[in-house]
């Protein structure tokens, strides 16, 4: 079985629909999801939409490195997608999706929240910078 790494940076509305499908294995007992949204508050002020800027290669390329930390740590994991969403972000659109098949779900929902720490951490060091 070969395994799927996908790593999108894209403008277009990310459709978790489409995403799962690519992500579906036969041998996987889980897929585990995680999707960011835009909601309607932040530190006790309305938003009305996000808007994020990226130098793709270079946030790909971080992708690409928080994946072969998942694969390191857990033997399991099938396929890993991650989609950065740029540009406007409505109210109650994704502008992350993480999405990882694995062969149990333990692996699977850990290697999720895994994700999403080191994904926040990189986020929080780029904003300190």
């Amino acid at each position: 079985m070969e395994k799927k790494d996908i790593v999108s940076v894209q403008s277009e509305v990310l459709n978790l629909e489409k995403i799962s499908q690519e992500i579906s294995a036969p041998e996987a007992g889980a897929i585990s999801i995680f999707s960011g949204v835009t909601r309607n508050h932040h530190q006790g002020k309305r938003v009305i939409k996000l808007e994020y800027e990226a130098y793709v290669p270079m946030a790909e390329a971080k992708m690409k490195k928080i994946i072969e930390e998942i694969r390191r740590k857990w033997k399991d994991i099938i396929h890993v997608a991650l989609y950065h969403r740029i540009g406007e972000v409505p109210l109650q659109e994704s502008s992350v999706i993480v999405i990882i098949s694995s062969v149990h779900r333990r692996d699977g929902l850990e290697a999720v929240h895994y994700a999403c720490l080191l994904y926040t951490s990189d986020a929080a060091d780029e904003e300190d910078s």
